[in-house]
């Protein structure tokens, strides 16, 4: 929200809508591993794997939103001068 304040309700419905695509895709992999004849602890075993792969994924990116960014550095006051010409 803080990368768009001025539509916070439309990036809050956003964020919703991916936690239910999330969520409705995991229970159809789950699904499709003990169909496949997995075992029922193989959808532990994908969501491990997910888990990762999710993982890695926001490893990647906030490295690559870092990148050539100045460092965060404390600001501190410097007193001023008065020149009188």
């Amino acid at each position: 929200m803080s990368k768009a304040p001025d539509n916070a309700s439309l990036v809050s419905a956003a964020v919703q809508s991916a936690f239910n695509i999330a969520n409705s895709l995991g229970a159809y992999l789950g699904g499709l591993v003990i169909s496949a004849g997995l075992g029922y602890t193989s959808p532990v075993w994908l969501g491990a794997l997910l888990a990762l792969a999710g993982l890695v994924l926001a490893v990647v990116l906030t490295a690559t939103t870092r990148r050539g960014q100045a460092p965060v550095t404390q600001f501190v006051p410097q007193p001023q001068l008065n020149h009188r010409e």
